[in-house]
């Protein structure tokens, strides 16, 4: 749902959103879908990361809704804290605004 909204603001040009960070395990999985949902909502430009499990254990299984637009992609970062420094690097100073609505600590290393 977060990035539906995303792309309705982006489409309204109330934002210009310059990467996405899939966190939380499994981060491979939930970048795939990220991917395929922001491809299919005409964001193709727009980056897509792999984070950090977000402190969650190898132990512990979450659950990832798939959908037939979740496949593996080239175009996905394997470093999402690469991808951040790199998107953040892209724009003018202070000018970018940080969204985190999953694991803060991919962020916290920033």
């Amino acid at each position: 749902l977060s990035l539906v909204l995303l792309s309705a603001l982006r489409r309204k040009h109330l934002l210009n959103p310059i990467a996405v960070i899939a966190t939380l395990s499994p981060q491979d999985e939930r970048a795939n879908l990220a991917r395929g949902s922001i491809d299919s909502m005409g964001m193709p430009d727009v980056p897509v990361g792999i984070g950090s499990s977000g402190g969650v254990g190898d132990d512990v299984e979450l659950e990832v809704y798939g959908a037939e637009y979740s496949i593996p992609s080239p175009c996905i970062y394997q470093s999402g804290i690469e991808l951040v420094y790199a998107a953040l690097e892209s724009v003018p100073p202070n000018s970018a605004q940080l969204l985190c609505i999953a694991s803060l600590a991919d962020v916290a290393t920033v």
